[in-house]
C-alpha cells in the first residue's frame, strides 16, 4: 500500500503507486486519479492480519547526514533497523525507558530512520501522552508544552538551542522532565546544564546517541544530573561532549550501554 497526498502524486510525473495494491491519499478534497482511495474508503472492511517479512528484505530508504560528501540513499532492513535500533529501545530498561504514565515529546527530523525506529519503540511502550512539535519557535511552542509538560523529551540539538530560552521562564515546560534524548550529533555543554537545571525531577539524565544511517548501531551515553540536597535546585551533570572534561564537582558520572 502506498500512502501519499495528491501534491507527491502530481509532482511525480509517474505512477507511484505501479508497485502498491493499493494506493491512499490523505487529502481530503480534490480529484483522485483512477483506482486512487482516500482514508474513508478503507472503513468497513476486515482488518488484514500481519504480514511477516524476511529480516533481511528491505524497509526503509533513508538519507545520510552529508557530512563526507553528498548525501546518499541508504536501505535498511528489519534486521538493521528494528532488530538492532527499535527492539533495545523498547525494552523497559530502569529508569530511561518509556513509562506507560509518560507524556512523550518528540522535535525531531522526521523523514530520518531515527523517527521511523522512534515511533515503532515508542509506541510498543504506550506513553499516556505523544507531543508532536514541528515548529522552532519557543514562542509558538511554550502554550502547547505547558498544557501538555514532557516527563521524555526528544529532539534535534538545534531544536534543544531554539527552545533554551523556554528553560529560563517561571512556568517552564521542562520541569516535569526526566529523561532529555539528543540524537545526531552532539550538544554543547551549556545548553545540556540548562536543560538538567531546569528540570525538578530527581536524577534527570540527558541521553546522548550518536549514530549513522549506513550502519545498523549507535552509541549511547548518559549523563545524570549531579545529586543535590533536598530543596536545591538541580545541579547540572557532566556535559555529553565527546572528549569534554567535567568540572560540575563531585558526585557526577555517566555511564554507557
Amino acid at each position: 500500500m502506498l500512502v501519499t497526498d495528491l501534491a507527491v502524486l502530481g509532482a511525480a510525473g509517474a505512477d507511484l503507486g505501479a508497485g502498491a495494491r493499493a494506493t491512499v491519499v490523505l487529502d481530503h478534497a480534490g480529484d483522485l486519479p483512477p483506482g486512487v482511495l482516500r482514508l474513508p474508503d478503507l472503513r468497513g472492511h476486515r482488518v488484514p492480519g500481519p504480514h511477516r517479512r524476511d529480516a533481511d528484505a528491505p524497509l526503509l530508504v533513508t538519507h545520510t547526514s552529508g557530512t563526507t560528501g553528498v548525501p546518499k540513499l541508504v536501505r535498511h532492513s528489519t534486521r538493521t533497523l528494528i532488530h538492532e535500533l527499535a527492539r533495545p529501545e523498547a525494552t523497559r530498561l530502569p529508569h530511561i525507558a518509556v513509562r506507560r504514565g509518560d507524556t512523550v515529546l518528540n522535535a525531531s527530523a522526521y523523514p530520518h530512520g531515527r523517527t521511523f525506529a522512534w515511533t515503532g519503540a515508542t509506541l510498543c511502550l504506550t506513553p499516556r501522552t505523544l507531543t508532536i512539535v514541528s515548529g522552532q519557535d519557543p514562542d509558538v511552542v511554550d502554550p502547547l508544552l505547558r498544557a501538555h509538560p514532557p516527563t521524555v523529551a526528544e529532539g534535534l540539538p538545534a531544536r534543544f538551542v531554539r527552545f533554551r530560552p523556554l528553560t529560563e521562564r517561571l512556568d517552564n515546560p521542562f520541569r516535569d522532565v526526566r529523561v532529555y534524548i539528543s540524537t545526531y550529533d552532539a550538544v554543547h555543554p551549556p545548553v545540556v546544564r540548562s536543560y538538567l537545571a531546569a528540570s525538578s525531577r530527581r536524577g534527570a539524565v540527558w541521553v546522548q546517541v550518536w549514530g549513522r544511517p549506513r550502519r545498523d548501531r549507535s552509541r549511547t551515553r548518559c549523563s545524570p544530573a549531579a545529586p543535590r540536597a533536598a530543596g536545591q535546585r538541580p545541579a547540572p551533570g557532566p556535559c555529553a561532549t565527546p572528549g569534554a572534561r567535567c568540572r560540575c564537582g563531585p558526585g557526577c558520572g555517566w555511564w554507557t550501554r
